[in-house]
């Protein structure tokens, strides 16, 4: 299905088969992750380009919530953007924090426990 919302450049919207198997909403990262049990298994976190909008305590509270909350095969998928806003090598840390690094996408860092 073809939308254009913007002058000179093509946008496709997704199917509705597809949009009907996906939550969309806006919600506090960290609420998100609060709800969430400890170590809950096999969890995709999807938080791209968004460290910009957090304060720091917020963003070390979302780190820490993180290791606590993703456990077992679960992912976390984070812009490339928020690589340098933390202020620390976030690679490092959740390496440090029992997550392995891939490197599956040039615009993205993804971890997976």
């Amino acid at each position: 299905m073809k939308a254009n919302f913007s002058p000179g450049s093509e946008l496709f919207s997704v199917n509705p088969i597809l949009k009907n198997k996906v939550e969309f909403s806006r919600l506090n990262i960290i609420d998100v992750l609060n709800s969430l049990d400890d170590n809950a298994e096999n969890t995709i976190l999807l938080f791209r380009n968004a460290f910009p909008y957090l304060t720091n305590y917020e963003k070390g509270v979302f780190l820490k919530l993180c290791t606590k909350k993703l456990g077992k095969d679960s992912m976390l998928v984070m812009g490339s953007f928020d690589k340098g806003q933390y202020g620390c090598n976030i690679k490092e840390y959740f390496e440090h924090n029992g997550f392995k690094y891939l490197n599956l996408f040039y615009d993205s860092q993804v971890f997976i426990k």
